[in-house]
């Protein structure tokens, strides 16, 4: 058993520990009191390279943009933050947001840094807690699933193991934890 955190989306304190068939981690979660809450502007793309500008909510797992910040009654549309796969600053639009779920890749614009910064924090929280509604979070690879194991030390005190893994029922799918 060795304490540990995971890092994903969100950075989440627990215990790793090794069966004789297993990589394992779990980790309580504590329930939040209060949900995300964030609202505010951002531009969204449409067509081409042509974006709007909307106002957006973020309220516990959904993401929902309007009109304007006066007309909460007549949504233009939202992304159910269950479904969402990554949530990361854009690499090729200054103050870009890619969201990506399985079904459609959303590209918003935020008016600084800092903005870009903030909502892509918020969102990657609200997307793990979306995820991950239970009071634990149990994450069991088998080693035959495992296609390498990295070990880094980014301090003298702190050292990340960086797991590869294909997915169960897929092969086709890696995931890194």
């Amino acid at each position: 058993e060795w304490p540990c955190y995971i890092v994903q989306s969100a950075i989440v304190p627990g215990i790793m520990y090794l069966t004789d068939h297993h990589v394992c981690f779990y980790a309580s979660i504590p329930k939040n009191q209060v949900g995300f809450h964030k609202n505010g502007h951002l531009l969204l793309k449409k067509s081409g390279n042509n974006y709007e500008r909307y106002y957006f909510e973020l309220k516990d797992d959904v993401l929902t943009w309007y009109e304007n910040s006066s007309d909460h009654y007549s949504p233009l549309g939202k992304i159910d933050l269950k479904y969402v796969l990554t949530v990361r600053k854009s690499k090729k639009k200054k103050y870009g947001i890619r969201i990506v779920t399985m079904n459609k890749a959303w590209h918003l614009q935020a008016d600084t840094d800092a903005a870009v910064i903030e909502w892509t924090n918020t969102l990657q929280k609200a997307i793990f807690r979306a995820k991950n509604n239970g009071t634990s979070l149990k994450i069991t690879l088998p080693f035959e699933n495992i296609l390498d194991m990295e070990q880094t030390e980014a301090f003298e005190f702190q050292k990340f193991l960086k797991i590869r893994a294909v997915g169960i029922d897929d092969s086709f799918v890696v995931d890194e934890v």
